[in-house]
């Protein structure tokens, strides 16, 4: 039997290590076949560690430097709650390909309607030099469209996370069901509730029929669909704007309002605080039950202190860490996504089962 050395580390190497065969270290290395992302992490964590060099990372080292532009909002304020969740998964990726010959180069902005637009303007304008690729987040808006246009026709893949818009123009799109988790908000809230009795529900996120935030409204449309089929009886109130500000006054004039509100749904994470901040000052905590969107340290504080009854968890830092691995092994390795929207399923996270 012939034995590793460790001066020339070997596939077998890797797997002996890892207590794993040697096809699922090929898999994970070269993208060949299904490998869970955990052993994936754990493959390139050690192939690293122990100085591996496959045929593709030997090629990209060869090659000339390439870019990858990640193009997100600067995850500060009211929008650290969702973008830092992007950032976390895009820094989780690159860390572990760090010894490929490509750079990750991060365009941050501060969150406003065309600003995603502007941003990618000048990445077309003075940063084409060396550029393979882009990540950014999907905005209906006509200027982010017209340049993901421009950068398809420069042969630029771009993938975009969130929604599928400009789907003609993008390598791929990578987003939640975003439907079925206002489904299973809505299911949660009801599928133990008397259909006898005649209660309200507030609804609050962006407005819904605004598409600026693609993701939300097809969250809140799956909320009031399961609704309107499952429990007609349940009126649903709007406190919905895209100012979150006006959306907590909109939440307690309606609270103070109506003395029958047995739930609020927020769709988005900035929501989802500013409807926790509405029912304390309220003093109404523990007396009506409370979904919000979105795993962080915030909303996890806020289900531990029973402030919020559950939260569904879209999954966010997966999103991201997706859509750059993707965009990398077409890069790196010619390899196509799998399909031209990958999906990542959301989950309900409820005291028992938050992470300590």
């Amino acid at each position: 039997m012939q034995k590793n050395d460790p001066k020339n580390p070997t596939l077998r190497t890797i797997a002996n290590q890892l207590g794993i065969s040697t096809t699922t270290v090929h898999r994970a290395l070269y993208g060949k076949g299904r490998v869970s992302e955990k052993t994936c992490e754990k493959v390139l964590e050690v192939a690293k560690s122990i100085g591996y060099k496959s045929n593709y990372m030997a090629a990209s080292l060869k090659r000339k430097a390439t870019t990858i532009a990640i193009v997100f909002p600067e995850p500060t304020l009211e929008n650290r709650y969702y973008y830092l969740n992007l950032w976390h998964g895009i820094k989780q990726f690159t860390q572990s390909v760090s010894e490929f010959n490509i750079k990750f180069q991060e365009f941050s902005y501060p969150l406003s309607l065309e600003s995603n637009g502007l941003v990618l303007k000048d990445i077309y304008e003075n940063h084409l030099e060396n550029l393979s690729g882009i990540v950014t987040i999907a905005v209906n808006n006509s200027l982010s469209t017209y340049f993901i246009e421009q950068f398809y026709r420069k042969n630029i893949p771009v993938v975009l996370i969130g929604s599928d818009l400009c789907k003609d123009y993008t390598l791929c799109t990578v987003k939640s069901y975003n439907e079925i988790a206002g489904s299973m908000a809505a299911e949660l809230l009801t599928i133990f509730k008397p259909k006898d009795i005649k209660q309200n529900i507030i609804v609050t996120g962006n407005l819904v029929g605004n598409l600026t935030m693609i993701d939300q409204y097809e969250n809140l449309r799956g909320f009031e669909n399961y609704i309107q089929k499952n429990a007609p009886n349940i009126k649903i109130l709007q406190a919905c704007n895209s100012d979150t500000s006006i959306a907590y006054k909109k939440i307690k004039e309606i609270l103070n309002t109506y003395d029958n509100i047995y739930a609020i749904y927020s769709c988005s994470a900035r929501h989802t605080i500013q409807m926790c901040n509405a029912v304390i000052d309220l003093g109404l905590e523990n007396k009506i039950k409370l979904i919000g969107n979105d795993y962080f340290s915030q909303s996890a504080d806020l289900l531990r202190n029973n402030i919020l009854t559950a939260i569904i968890d879209k999954k966010i830092a997966k999103q991201s860490y997706t859509a750059i691995r993707v965009l990398f092994n077409y890069i790196i390795k010619s390899e196509y996504p799998p399909s031209s929207i990958l999906y990542t399923k959301p989950s309900i996270i409820l005291k028992s089962n938050l992470e300590t």
